[in-house]
């Protein structure tokens, strides 16, 4: 760690004390955390063991990696830097020694500052902690949100039981508790030709329960939560440039800035988990995705799919993650990905007819998205993410409108 830090002072031109200082514990607002009890600048940091913090300092940090690299809606590490942490690094190496041996994982491998305790089937920690010497213990479950920080001043080993019994005990009480059940997602159409909104509160045929103009011929719809109030709202896409409000109703945007370029397919989801939704493009195959609506470079760039397919994103898995998936209009086929990362389908099933268009949610509150198609002013929802007939058949729109779903109150 040590050479690492140096690498960072020659690479960067900065001292590794002012550079942690400007680029994790400022943005971080880790105000009482730093290489000298002091708080004082040091021209020759203890890079490994060595900072003095503060329990809400260093749940700000966790609450920063949680949120793949996003602290407050600043970014502060990125995505790909966060993912390949808890990556396992050692490649099958022989492990001698780890904290995890005397306590029933001796497998138990290592990332980037992150012992592996449970991995996904990409390979990723999705339960990762990293105990210290003297006792301190840090760690973030990705399938729960439970994140937390032990500090101690004891040998690990004699606190290590302690550790994991609580955190044990921390996890089964969220994977246990209940959750409120969410709101249905229901349907909507976009109309092209003259940017009419039709939004229906149930998925049921009938007229719609909202009707709003917003946006001009030729634009594109794209749904999010934008605000992280639970309600989502229609934005529109026009020629590299998104138009997003707060509301369903007519009016201003609330936010406009460019992203993407002409030709692209909109998307929108909760990329890292944060409780909002931030956008998306589609682009021949490739999805570039940003954790902030606002101009910037991609936060992620994900390879998957074929230049003529259609995007579908969601919830799949019920992680509170919105990944990544595809519909093929030349065989009536969705593949779906759990993670935002390059690879094949994890879920792949036939649905649909050519000249379908994709959409998804989470139809009846059960707490995952699914899929569905909009064919000429009829929906076919279905409940599960497997082939069959539709469990709602609903009528809403006319040919050549765009389909919609969102909680829209």
């Amino acid at each position: 760690m040590h050479v690492a830090g140096r690498v960072v002072e020659v690479v960067t031109g900065t001292p590794f004390d002012t550079f942690v200082r400007q680029n994790i514990l400022t943005p971080c607002r880790m105000t009482r955390t730093a290489f000298t009890e002091s708080g004082d600048f040091t021209a020759n940091p203890r890079v490994a063991g060595g900072m003095w913090s503060t329990l809400d300092d260093y749940m700000n940090f966790l609450t920063m990696l949680y949120a793949n690299g996003i602290f407050e809606g600043q970014r502060v590490l990125s995505a790909a830097a966060c993912l390949e942490m808890r990556r396992d690094q050692t490649q099958g190496a022989r492990i001698v020694s780890s904290p995890y041996q005397g306590y029933g994982q001796p497998d138990t491998r290592y990332g980037f500052g992150w012992w592996l305790n449970t991995l996904d089937s990409n390979g990723v920690g999705i339960n990762v902690s990293d105990g210290g010497a003297l006792g301190t213990l840090p760690w973030i479950d990705y399938r729960t949100g439970a994140l937390g920080v032990f500090f101690a001043q004891t040998p690990l080993s004699q606190v290590f039981q302690l550790t994991e019994q609580v955190r044990a005990s921390v996890n089964n009480a969220v994977q246990q508790a209940t959750p409120p059940r969410p709101n249905p997602r229901t349907i909507g159409v976009y109309r092209p030709g003259n940017g009419n909104v039709y939004l229906k509160f149930d998925n049921a045929s009938g007229f719609a329960d909202m009707n709003f103009f917003y946006g001009q011929a030729g634009d594109i719809p794209v749904v999010g939560d934008w605000d992280g109030d639970g309600v989502q709202s229609v934005g529109i896409f026009r020629q590299g440039q998104f138009f997003l409000k707060n509301t369903n109703g007519p009016g201003a945007a609330d936010v406009v800035f460019n992203f993407g370029a002409p030709g692209d397919r909109p998307v929108a989801g909760d990329w890292n988990g944060d409780g909002r939704d931030t956008i998306g493009v589609y682009r021949n195959g490739i999805f570039l995705l940003r954790d902030t609506n606002d101009a910037g470079p991609a936060d992620y760039i994900i390879n998957y799919g074929n230049p003529n397919d259609l995007p579908v994103v969601g919830d799949w898995n019920g992680d509170l993650f919105t990944t990544v998936g595809c519909f093929r209009p030349s065989d009536g086929f969705a593949y779906l990905r759990n993670t935002n990362t390059s690879g094949f389908a994890d879920v792949a099933f036939f649905y649909g007819l050519a000249g379908d268009l994709p959409v998804a949610g989470d139809w009846t509150g059960q707490g995952f998205d699914t899929f569905g198609v909009y064919r000429q002013g009829t929906f076919f929802l279905r409940n599960s993410n497997t082939p069959g007939f539709a469990d709602f058949t609903v009528q809403l729109g006319l040919p050549g409108d765009l389909p919609l779903a969102g909680r829209w109150r």
